[in-house]
């Protein structure tokens, strides 16, 4: 078995999931498919928005049984979508947050599949989407693979890697080699590598190369703040369908600071993107 194979897998499944459930479980289970990974949903019941004593009997029983159709509705499209590909499965049903959720049981996982579409409103939304993954990005200590609305279907088979040399880069392709290990095509971007002292793309490539993993290198000049709208547009312009890319940032008190580039991508990325931080 390779050192670096996933095992276990986790998917995120907010009470507030949409339309896009359906397909973003399909992609959970298809991976967990190719990496002959267990899959864990994680599904939370999140606390109402304000002090339980103060609020009707009646928003209770609603928040209650919003909260019982959404579990069911998940774990019935977990459990179809499972049998169709022979994937093993459990599930979590936890009052909570989301976050404590994810902290709770994905760490004991190798990836975690988290829904990058920020849900409608909801009496029982409790957490903004969009801090929901920074948050989860930086307090994780895992993988976290974005997902968008509709995710393409399948293992990825073009990944593209944004690198720049650093620490959260490298982890980055670390945790996602056993999908670059089973892409057909692999791309690192390095943008403007003079400023960090040479073409650090070149030795990444040969590092793949030792690992089985042939990649192209393509160079561009930019700043930091074009760095997100150039891995954007690279992607684009090859038809990627995933993104690998370090997170920059830290938490400080309750506030989360980012990197522009992590950012962008955060908020603007249409199509699965794995950080590592």
């Amino acid at each position: 078995m390779s050192a670096s194979a996933y095992r276990d897998i986790a998917v995120h499944i907010g009470v507030n999931a949409g339309s896009e459930l359906t397909a973003q479980l399909a992609y959970a289970v298809a991976l967990a498919a190719g990496c002959g990974a267990h899959l864990c949903g994680l599904f939370n019941r999140p606390p109402l928005p304000l002090v339980r004593h103060y609020m009707p009997p009646e928003v209770i029983a609603h928040h209650k049984t919003e909260c019982e159709r959404a579990a069911a509705r998940a774990r019935q499209n977990l459990d179809a979508a499972a049998r169709a590909h022979d994937v093993s499965t459990e599930w979590h049903d936890m009052s909570g947050t989301a976050l404590e959720a994810i902290v709770t049981q994905a760490r004991a996982s190798d990836l975690l599949l988290l829904s990058g579409v920020i849900a409608g409103e909801a009496t029982a939304r409790e957490y903004d989407r969009e801090t929901l993954a920074d948050d989860a990005v930086l307090a994780l200590g895992r993988p976290v693979l974005l997902l968008p609305g509709a995710p393409p279907a399948g293992l990825p088979q073009n990944i593209l890697i944004g690198w720049n040399g650093s620490r959260e880069a490298s982890r980055a392709v670390h945790d996602a080699m056993p999908l670059l290990q089973k892409a057909g095509r692999v791309t690192i971007l390095s943008i403007d590598p003079e400023r960090e002292g040479g073409l650090p793309g070149t030795e990444l490539a040969r590092h793949l190369a030792r690992q089985d993993v042939t990649a192209d290198l393509l160079i561009r000049e930019g700043h930091d703040r074009d760095a997100g709208l150039l891995l954007q547009q690279t992607a684009w312009d090859i038809k990627a369908d995933m993104i690998v890319m370090g997170a920059y940032g830290r938490g400080r008190l309750s506030e989360t600071v980012l990197g522009g580039a992590t950012m962008h991508m955060l908020r603007k990325a249409a199509l699965p993107v794995l950080f590592s931080h």
